[in-house]
């Protein structure tokens, strides 16, 4: 006959299940003695503590209504008798509330028919006199209290110890419920505590025994095999299997498995071994290519930027063309009227002084606009500074302020006195300046442009603003806002890509906003497009703040 086994996880449950039983019993008897403590807080909070509130407040109404009764018997005051009405009322319903708290109690409750029987006789009682109070005099009055006082005496001072008495079988009602729920609750606490106690104890020797013959002693036998087998090889070895039907014996048949998939493993690691070794010289091989395909991309972008700014000034020479010819021309009138006065000898050294200044300052401008070309247009490797961006932005201007003013779009500039320095390369900062200065001046045109077809008036404007941003801690926030054409929404999320352009074909290449981002993500600042529509776009860069600056 076969003999019944169960697995490791049944015997384990089983004792689980006994430690479960046991404290679910452990749990009812605690659910058994929270019932009990609550619904004796609920008799002490909706029972005893309601009632002593009332019962002070009939105490205290019964005395006042007395003390008012006595000022209308003795001093005639007639307006007191309302007062003592309403106190009469206010000790009624206290009366009441107590009736109907302590129905339940029958000593109690007799006692508080009884109280209300004298209570309602007394106020009776009282209320016969105040025809006779009212109609006489004031030594009537004394006479007619002199009649009643005893009698509503006796009824007070009887009224009195039945408020009294109530008072004391109360508190005495109250000590033995306090004293019971007490007791109740030391009883149940030495209760909980043996049955948890057992609980406990007859869980933890249950799980010992189990675990100890369903694991802990078929593991012990497998250790003593293992070191057994010390001296034979990986392939010789096996486990002896057993006929139960637990985990453990599913254990030594997966291993031995596991041993038969060793043996064969190891060819296939040897032969890994080899095609790795293979695979390596191969990888090595491609990193080196990778590396001179990396370098020549790097020479590659080099030249694109340098294209960038070539192409930026070409976009501009008109401009400076321009920007140019206008102190040549003030050089030259000048010069011609000073020549005019000389030969008509009607020239003073004070009016030849003012001219020479005038050609010097005109010169000096000139000298700044060609310096500034020749610095931005050559091509020198990046060297990161102190960068002043309001001066950089400045500088964009110089460039590019005139082909503007030629194309009569106006430039608002809001320009933060006290922006922090910038650490970055003011070169290729101002090449991303003048890229979104060309495009929102296409932008513009291409408006004005449409504007002029549908014979609109239209004005264009760029907006330069620069601060310290709020939102970003550390970074300097500038924007390039124009009242362009817009960028259409199904293509904002390709603005960045090189070569994508939304211009016409050969009025763009594609690269500008490409070698912006790229310049821009090197500073380890950003650029993003913050608004677009037909009323124009909002571009803005943030560029980080230099270190010395944010340690002071």
């Amino acid at each position: 006959m076969k003999k019944f086994r169960v697995s490791i996880f049944f015997k384990i449950w089983l004792g689980i299940s006994a430690m479960l039983i046991g404290y679910t019993f452990s749990m009812i008897q605690v659910q058994l003695g929270v019932k009990r403590f609550e619904h004796d807080l609920l008799m002490i909070s909706s029972v005893f503590l309601p009632s002593s509130v009332f019962s002070q407040k009939a105490l205290a109404g019964f005395k006042n209504q007395v003390s008012l009764y006595k000022n209308v018997y003795k001093e005639g005051e007639i307006d007191l008798i309302k007062k003592a009405d309403m106190e009469a009322q206010d000790v009624r319903n206290a009366l009441q509330g107590l009736s109907r708290l302590n129905k339940d109690f029958e000593n109690r409750s007799l006692l508080i028919n009884d109280l209300i029987k004298s209570f309602e006789i007394y106020t009776h009682e009282a209320g016969k006199i105040y025809p006779v109070i009212s109609s006489a005099g004031p030594h009537d009055n004394q006479a007619a209290a002199a009649k009643n006082i005893k009698y509503l005496d006796f009824r007070k001072n009887e009224i009195l110890y039945q408020l009294l008495q109530f008072e004391d079988i109360f508190s005495k009602d109250l000590q033995s419920e306090i004293d019971s729920t007490i007791s109740f609750l030391k009883y149940q606490q030495h209760v909980n505590f043996a049955v948890f106690l057992s609980v406990l104890l007859i869980s933890l020797f249950s799980m010992w025994l189990i675990t100890r013959r369903t694991i802990v002693m078929p593991i012990q036998n497998i250790i003593s095999q293992l070191k057994s087998a010390g001296k034979k090889g990986v392939n010789d070895f096996k486990l002896p299997v057993t006929d139960t039907w637990d985990e453990i014996g599913q254990l030594n048949t997966a291993f031995n498995k596991m041993m038969y998939e060793i043996t064969k493993s190891h060819e296939k690691i040897n032969n890994y071994a080899k095609q790795l070794e293979t695979d390596i010289l191969k990888r090595k091989q491609t990193e080196k290519n990778l590396q001179k395909a990396y370098d020549e991309l790097s020479k590659t972008q080099i030249q694109l930027v340098q294209s960038g700014k070539l192409a930026s000034i070409g976009e501009l020479a008109a401009g400076i063309a321009h920007e140019l010819n206008q102190p040549l021309m003030v050089i030259r009138a000048g010069a011609q009227l000073s020549l005019k006065k000389i030969d008509k000898k009607n020239m003073s050294l004070e009016n030849m002084a003012e001219q020479m200044k005038t050609i010097e300052r005109n010169t000096k401008r000139m000298d700044n606009i060609i310096n500034h070309l020749r610095i931005f247009s050559r091509q020198s490797p990046v060297q990161f500074a102190s960068v002043d961006i309001n001066q950089v932005i400045e500088d964009s201007l110089l460039m590019a302020g005139e082909q503007l003013r030629i194309k009569n779009i106006s430039v608002n500039k809001k320009l933060a006195d006290n922006i922090p320095l910038c650490y970055g390369d003011s070169n290729q900062i101002e090449q991303v300046f003048l890229n979104l200065i060309a495009n929102a001046k296409d932008a513009v045109m291409e408006k004005a442009k449409q504007c002029r077809t549908d014979n609109i008036e239209y004005n264009g404007k760029i907006d330069i603003i620069a601060c310290a941003s709020n939102s970003y801690k550390h970074m300097v926030e500038i924007l390039f806002k124009d009242n362009g054409t817009g960028i259409p929404l199904d293509k904002i999320d390709k603005i960045f890509d090189p070569f994508f352009t939304t211009k016409d074909i050969g009025k763009g290449t594609g690269l500008g906003l490409s070698i912006s981002y790229g310049i821009i993500k090197k500073h380890k600042g950003s650029i993003d497009i913050i608004e677009t529509s037909a009323g124009g776009t909002c571009i803005r860069l943030l560029i980080p703040v230099q270190k010395s600056v944010i340690n002071e």
